[in-house]
């Protein structure tokens, strides 16, 4: 039986910037009304905002440490539904590594405090490491477009396109690396724009020994008319993406003509209704997808409210949700709009759960800060300020542990997510660190009621998590109830 063509596209190293050929090709299929269906195979957001604007979808996850294959195929399949095509962003594992003589540089060491506390979480409690490297001589790509691939191609049936920097074409040959087996196609970035696309074909063919399917060059056509043929170019901006369709389309019709494995339909029921409103602006945007989907499949009302324009959350709300998102350019509006911070802690006095990740989480805190240096005032549900990291990563893959009950889990429970390394919470009290690991408590602040994180983490492969927004038994009795809260 045929199925949506699926391919997984990913860097092979981490000096390769991805990001210039997604936005060429993404933007050239979305105006040719073909509806792509991105998935980011690390359940986290960098790209996220990027890969909405240019598909005109929103990016979904997929990831191999964090869920099951049977999850993996489930959420697939849902998120693929109307697609035209499914690419799944990542990176892969190289082959050899060990034995292939590849560089294999030592990563540099943090040179501040914020980045000194991201690596030694990454070292104490980090459950699945960042595939080794087999080519790290050139300065790293500020960020990669998502997690290992490998074990998704698998689970998946995924044909395999790969994304390398010309810069890096020397150091393979020169030392022997080894590509990942079973590549179907190869796309090429940084391309000299005084070498045309038959050479190139040519060296990745004899070097490599995989397909060449395309070339980013930096430039418009008509500077590159001695070396490229305008019709088989897709520009955008200052980039221009030659390629081959024709090999592209074969490896999309074998993906489709692939059997995808089938695996027992779960039935998600909680045998409760609730209602969850979840902001949503040009603010806070960052969700999983599946997630939200999951809560609607299992009796909940999702309804949407915004903190920059509305004056108060929706009525008969049971839970509020904050996503994650960037407040920079509404830093003012959002501090201005005082009837919907009062609104959200009279909720809150009244009993009302909250939970909250990243940008969201700072939103909750007295103070938040939008840039560096910058404070504006937030929503004051909680003693603390939300403080913008001034360098920082990837995010990391880590497992923490609740010391206190909440509504959302109990204490002892074990959460896994990624933390965002863009955030970190500076607390006005000792009470309010819900972590149990020395030295890391504040990464998820709050109490029984509200719970403010800076590990994002998708309910969906989590569903005793999820089970919890169904449970309506007080955690907290009602005379203690706001004694413990902190609200203006």
């Amino acid at each position: 039986m045929a199925s949506v063509p699926r391919l997984a596209l990913g860097t092979l190293d981490g000096a390769t910037d991805p990001w210039p050929l997604l936005r060429v090709l993404l933007r050239g299929f979305a105006a040719r009304k073909v509806h792509v269906q991105t998935f980011l195979s690390r359940a986290a957001f960098g790209g996220f905002q990027e890969l909405r604007a240019w598909s005109g979808a929103t990016p979904r996850h997929l990831d191999s440490w964090l869920m099951t294959p049977t999850q993996c195929r489930s959420f697939f399949l849902e998120g693929t539904e109307r697609a035209d095509l499914a690419i799944v962003l990542g990176q892969y594992s190289p082959a050899n590594s060990a034995s292939s003589g590849c560089l294999s540089l030592p990563p540099a060491q943090p040179e501040d405090s914020g980045e000194k506390r991201q690596a030694d979480l990454a070292g104490k409690r980090s459950v699945s490491k960042a595939p080794s490297c087999c080519l790290r001589a050139l300065p790293r790509c500020s960020r990669g477009a998502g997690g290992n691939l490998d074990a998704l191609c698998d689970w998946l049936g995924l044909s395999k396109l790969a994304i390398f920097s010309t810069r890096q074409l020397t150091q393979v040959v020169a030392n022997r690396c080894s590509l990942p087996s079973g590549l179907d196609g190869l796309f090429l970035t940084d391309a000299d724009p005084g070498i045309p696309p038959s050479q190139y074909v040519v060296d990745v063919g004899i070097l490599l020994g995989v397909p060449l399917v395309g070339i980013v060059y930096h430039g418009h056509p008509n500077r590159l008319s001695a070396v490229l043929d305008r019709s088989q170019c897709w520009v955008d901006g200052g980039l221009t993406l030659w390629w081959d369709f024709g090999l592209f389309q074969r490896i999309v019709r074998t993906s489709a003509e692939r059997p995808f494995p089938q695996d027992p339909t779960t039935i998600w029921d909680f045998r409760g209704r609730l209602q969850v409103a979840i902001a949503r602006d040009a603010v806070f945007g960052c969700y999983f997808q599946e997630s939200l989907e999951l809560l609607e499949r299992a009796g909940a009302k999702i309804v949407e409210f915004s903190p920059l324009r509305d004056e108060r959350i929706p009525p008969e709300t049971d839970v509020v949700y904050l996503g994650c998102g960037e407040p920079r350019e509404h830093a003012a509006r959002l501090a201005e709009n005082h009837c919907l911070k009062v609104s959200l802690r009279d909720y809150v006095r009244r009993g009302g759960r909250v939970y909250a990740e990243g940008a969201g989480a700072a939103y909750l805190c007295e103070w938040m800060e939008v840039s560096t240096g910058c404070f504006i005032s937030g929503a004051g549900v909680l003693p603390a300020a939300g403080r913008r990291l001034p360098r920082f990563g990837e995010p990391l893959p880590v497992t923490v542990t609740l010391r206190s009950s909440t509504w959302l889990a109990e204490a002892g429970t074990a959460i896994r997510g990624y933390r965002n390394s863009q955030w970190w919470f500076e607390p006005e009290s000792v009470s309010t660190g819900l972590v149990k690991e020395p030295g890391f408590e504040y990464d998820i602040i709050g109490n029984a009621q509200v719970v403010a994180s800076i590990v994002h983490v998708d309910f969906a492969a989590q569903p005793a998590l999820l089970a919890r927004f169904f449970q309506r038994t007080p955690v907290v009795s009602p005379a203690r109830s706001t004694s413990t809260l902190f609200v203006r």
